[in-house]
Order: C-alpha cells, then sequence, then structure tokens
C-alpha cells in the first residue's frame, strides 16, 4: 500500500483497503493493503522513492525497440531506486482503468459480504492450499522471530485485517490449483483473474528493465519466470474503532520486507511507510509515509531480488 504524509496509521479510525501486487521467484502478490507505523523522522540525506513514467517501455511491442533516450532514462531510474530505497512509484504503466477498478469493486463487495460466505473460501489445510480467505496473518510476528521488535514498549501488536488471495492457476508452478466457492458476485472471479493476469504480464515487462538494469540480456528473467509461484491477495483492514483493543496494540501490517522478486502495490488510500536509511551513514533512518499518486502503481523489491542481487539492491522494510 502506498502514500501521503499522515497521521500514523495506527491511530486511523476508518476502514482501509489497497491492492499489491508482487513477484516472487516467478512469484507475484497483488494485495489490497494499507501500510502504518510510526514515523520517527531524522535529518539526514534520504533516498528518495521516486515517481517514474514507464509509458515509453510499455508501449514498446519489440524488445529490440528500446533503446531510445527514452527507455535509458527508465532504465536508470529504476537502477538507481533498486539500489538505494528499494521502492518507487509508476504512472503510465498500461493497465486498463477498467480492469483495476472491476478488482477493486470485486474485493470490496467480497469483503462487505457476511461472514459466512467469506468462510466458504477458508482453507481447512493451510499446508495444502495456502490461499482463500483467513483473518489470521501476522507480518510482525514473522519479524519478530527475525529480531525485530514489535512495539517500543514490548507489548504484542494484534494486525486489524482480513485477507483473500489466489494462486497461479499453473500445475508447473508445483501449487495448488486455484479453488472457487458460491458467491452472490457474478463477477468476482473473472475480475480477479484479468487483474492477476494484467500484473502478469506488467511484471515480466519490469523484468525486463530490471535485466538491463543489471547488465544483463533483456530476457535473462524469463525463463526463470516461465511457471512462477505468484500469489494474488487482497486485503481489507478494519476500522480500529470495531475493536476493544487499545488503539497503540494495533497495527494494520506489521513492518516487514517482502520475500519475493518484486511486489506490485495498488493503494485506494494513503497508509504505506518506508524505511529509509541515510545514504551516508545507516545509522540514521526514518519512516517515510509515500505519496499516494492518483492511477499510479507502488513497486518494492523482496528478499529475494536482494539476494540474487548479491545485496546490490536492497529489500526494505516497509
Amino acid at each position: 500500500a502506498h502514500l501521503l504524509p499522515l497521521e500514523p496509521c495506527s491511530r486511523k479510525q476508518t476502514s482501509m483497503r489497497e491492492m499489491i501486487s508482487s513477484m516472487m521467484f516467478g512469484c507475484y502478490i497483488v494485495t489490497l493493503a494499507t501500510l502504518l507505523l510510526l514515523s520517527s523522522l531524522v535529518s539526514a540525506d534520504f533516498p528518495p522513492v521516486p515517481q517514474i513514467d514507464v509509458g515509453p517501455w510499455m508501449t514498446s511491442t519489440a524488445k529490440t525497440n528500446i533503446t531510445s533516450p527514452e527507455h535509458q532514462r527508465i532504465v536508470d531510474e529504476i537502477r538507481q531506486a533498486c539500489q538505494t530505497v528499494g521502492f518507487f512509484t509508476i504512472t503510465n504503466h498500461g493497465i486498463d482503468a477498467k480492469v483495476i477498478d472491476n478488482a477493486w469493486r470485486a474485493s470490496a463487495e467480497f469483503f462487505d459480504s457476511p461472514l459466512e460466505e467469506k468462510l466458504r473460501f477458508s482453507a481447512d489445510n493451510d499446508a495444502e492450499y495456502p490461499y482463500g480467505y483467513e483473518q489470521k496473518e501476522q507480518l510482525s510476528k514473522g519479524k519478530a522471530l527475525d529480531g525485530a521488535v514489535a512495539t517500543d514498549d514490548g507489548i504484542p501488536v494484534m494486525e486489524s485485517k482480513e485477507t483473500f488471495s489466489i494462486g497461479p492457476n499453473d500445475e508447473r508452478s508445483g501449487m495448488p490449483l486455484r479453488r472457487w466457492a458460491p458467491t452472490q458476485s457474478s463477477q468476482f472471479q473473472p475480475s480477479l483473474e484479468e487483474y492477476y493476469s494484467h500484473m502478469e504480464r506488467l511484471s515480466l515487462r519490469l523484468l525486463e528493465i530490471f535485466a538491463l538494469a543489471l547488465g544483463q540480456p533483456v530476457d535473462y528473467f524469463e525463463d526463470k519466470m516461465d511457471h512462477h509461484m505468484s500469489a494474488l491477495r487482497l486485503i481489507h483492514y478494519y476500522p480500529l474503532d470495531d475493536t476493544d483493543e487499545m488503539p497503540e496494540h494495533i497495527i494494520r501490517a506489521g513492518a516487514h520486507t517482502d520475500y519475493g522478486a518484486l511486489t506490485i502495490l495498488n493503494a485506494g488510500q494513503p497508509g504505506l511507510q518506508v524505511l529509509r536509511y541515510d545514504s551516508q551513514d545507516r545509522s540514521q533512518s526514518e519512516w517515510y509515509s509515500v505519496p499516494l499518486v492518483p492511477g499510479a502503481l507502488v513497486i518494492n523489491l523482496g528478499d529475494l531480488m536482494q539476494r540474487w542481487t548479491n545485496d546490490e539492491w536492497v529489500s526494505t522494510l516497509h
């Protein structure tokens, strides 16, 4: 999720939804999400989260037709972002607004439906089918196992959200095929599958740019992503006034890094915060609220890409 200076998300009283797509070793994650965390600003030289116009790349129809100064500008700007902050925003990405609107509508209708209907999509065995509807994801718990501290006072935080996800629907991925349950909306399945397909294609186009930015052939990532394990995730954050918990002990999503290659976030409201480090002194850091740019998508790198590049590119806590 993403964007704009705002009061700490842990204090917001409204319901929040957003959409994210991320790619991991041949995986994407598309999610409705909004992020939080308290800002701790320090006067220092922090790298920006740039806004990059990728229109010239997305309108190129052949891989050999990417040698103009505008194409090189895109490669250079993305390389700089990946080396410094691991996040950037893209505009003119070429995704039809109708596809995005339909996915948003499907998500809203699903999360607004009765709980008993949503529970039809719950998996009986997460190990067998790690998708569907759930209410128990706790990202901060994973970081706690890595040695991260969930709260300043040591009190465990609760993540106030519900999610829905689907996988790649490709047996070659090694993941189970998609399972759908009856729902009141006839457009729920087709809207999400169409959105997934568009995010898949966009991710592969972005990986072309990544390849050149890393000094590799433009098609370098193709055979690494031809049977990926992507997931499309929708996330709904509950209004904080719907809980008896103390607001300071509730967050929308705990601080974490993503584990794949790249993530595409589509946010409907501000909320995403990124931990930026001083370019000269990593002992100085700040939580930065990424601005919400209408129609834009936020891209961030995952742990896999940082590992693939031998830490030349960064997977950032957010």
